[in-house]
C-alpha cells in the first residue's frame, strides 16, 4: 500500500515538473499594482458618522441635499446660458440686441421700492432704446459686443477640447480679429486732427469749435471701445445677467479677453510652440511684439506711445531674443541682438537687469547642467 503512495506520489510531482516545465513563466507580480487592486477592491470604510439628534440629522440631510441639487443645476444653467450666447453672437444686430437685453436682466434684480406703474414701465422702454441709439451710434460698439459674445462661447467650450493644437489656433485667431477690430474702429487719428488738438485758439470760429469737440468725443469713443475691448468676457453683462461665475469656471491661466495678448502668447502659445515645432519660436514672437505694438499705438497719444516705444518695446525685443537663446533657436543671432540691445539703449530703465541677465545666461552656457545618468536597460 506504501508503495502504491509512493508511485502515485511521484508521478503527480513529475507530471507537476512537466507542466511547469511547458508553461511560461507567470510575470513577476507587482506589489505596488496588487497593493492598488486590493484597495480598489475593498475601499477604506469610512468612519461612522455620529449619531446626531433627529432635528440635527434632518438639518444635515437638507444641507447635503440643497448642495447636490446645486451641483446638478449647474451644468444645467452653464448650457442654458451657452445656447442664449452662441444664438446672439451669430451678427453685430443681434450682440448688440442681447447686450440690452442682459442689461435689463441685470437691472431687472433691484428691489422696486415704489411699486411697477406704467410710466416706470415708459421709462425702461425709453432707456432701451437710448441704450441701442447709443450703440449704433458709436462705431464698432456693436462689432466688440459680437467679438466678446464669441469669445465668451469659446472660454466654456476650451475645457471640453482635447486637442491642445486647436485651442491655442483659436486663441491666436481672437488676438488678431481683435487687435484688427481695434485698428479698423479705433484708429490712430490723423495729423491733420492731432494739429488742431494743439491749436486751440480763443478767436476760432463756432463752426471751427464746435468739429473740434465732435473730434474731442471721437477720440473720448475710441478710447472707450479699446476698454471696452480689454473687458474680462467673465465680468461681461453677458456673464453677469446669467450668474455665469458661479455656474461655470474657465480654464487655468485662461486670458480673460482677447486682448490680453500676454497671457494668450505666455501661457498657450509659445509653450505649445517649445514643444511643437521650437523652429517657428521667432515668428510666434514676431507676432506677439506686432500685435502687442499696434494696440499701443490705438491706445495712446502720440507722446505716450514714443515713450512706449524707447521703453517698453526694447524689453520685449530683449524677452524675445532671450528666450529664443535660452531654448537654442537661432543662437548666434540671438547672441548678437542681446549685445546690441545693451549697447545701444543705455539709458533704458531696464538696462541694469539685461546685464543681469546676460550674466546668468553666461553662467549657463559655462556651467550646463549635468543630466541624470540614464537607467540601465533591462537585459
Amino acid at each position: 500500500m506504501r508503495a502504491c503512495v509512493f508511485t502515485f506520489i511521484v508521478v503527480l510531482g513529475l507530471t507537476g515538473l512537466v507542466t511547469a516545465q511547458t508553461t511560461a513563466p507567470a510575470p513577476p507580480i507587482n506589489p505596488f499594482d496588487e497593493l492598488a487592486k486590493q484597495n480598489a477592491e475593498s475601499p477604506e470604510p469610512k468612519p461612522a458618522a455620529p449619531s446626531l439628534p433627529p432635528e440635527l440629522a434632518g438639518v444635515v440631510e437638507k444641507f447635503q441635499q440643497a448642495a447636490k441639487d446645486f451641483e446638478s443645476k449647474k451644468k444645467e444653467i452653464a448650457t442654458t446660458a451657452l445656447g442664449r450666447y452662441s444664438s446672439a453672437a451669430q451678427s453685430e444686430l443681434s450682440a448688440a440686441q442681447f447686450y440690452i437685453t442682459c442689461q435689463q436682466m441685470v437691472q431687472a434684480r433691484l428691489p422696486d421700492l415704489n411699486g411697477v406703474s406704467k410710466k416706470d414701465e415708459k421709462e425702461k422702454q425709453d432707456r432701451a432704446k437710448q441704450m441701442a441709439d447709443r450703440i449704433e451710434d458709436a462705431p464698432g460698439r456693436a462689432a466688440v459686443l459680437q467679438l466678446q459674445l464669441q469669445y465668451l462661447v469659446f472660454t466654456m467650450e476650451a475645457p471640453q477640447m482635447k486637442d491642445r493644437g486647436a485651442v491655442v489656433s483659436r486663441l491666436k485667431d481672437f488676438a488678431g480679429k481683435a487687435v484688427n477690430l481695434i485698428a479698423t474702429y479705433a484708429g490712430v487719428p490723423t495729423d491733420e486732427t492731432k494739429e488742431k488738438e494743439r491749436s486751440s485758439s480763443g478767436n476760432r470760429s463756432r463752426r471751427e469749435a464746435e468739429k473740434i469737440k465732435d473730434e474731442r468725443e471721437m477720440e473720448r469713443a475710441r478710447r472707450d471701445l479699446v476698454q471696452q475691448a480689454k473687458t474680462g468676457v467673465m465680468g461681461s453683462i453677458f456673464a453677469q445677467a446669467y450668474n455665469l461665475q458661479s455656474y461655470f469656471e474657465p480654464m487655468d491661466n485662461w486670458p480673460e479677453s482677447p486682448l490680453n495678448l500676454e497671457q494668450i502668447f505666455k501661457n498657450f502659445v509659445f509653450p505649445y510652440r517649445q514643444q511643437n515645432k521650437p523652429e517657428l519660436m521667432a515668428s510666434e514672437w514676431d507676432e506677439y511684439i506686432a500685435h502687442v505694438t499696434h494696440l499701443e499705438r490705438c491706445s495712446q497719444d502720440e507722446r505716450g506711445y514714443s515713450r512706449w516705444l524707447v521703453g517698453h518695446y526694447k524689453s520685449l525685443q530683449w524677452s524675445k531674443w532671450r528666450d529664443l537663446m535660452k531654448n537654442g533657436v537661432n543662437r548666434a543671432m540671438a547672441a548678437d541682438e542681446l549685445v546690441k540691445l545693451i549697447k545701444e539703449n543705455p539709458t533704458n530703465e531696464a538696462v541694469s537687469s539685461w546685464v543681469e541677465d546676460l550674466s546668468s545666461l553666461t553662467y549657463e552656457l559655462v556651467n550646463p547642467p549635468v543630466a541624470p545618468p540614464a537607467e540601465p536597460k533591462p537585459q
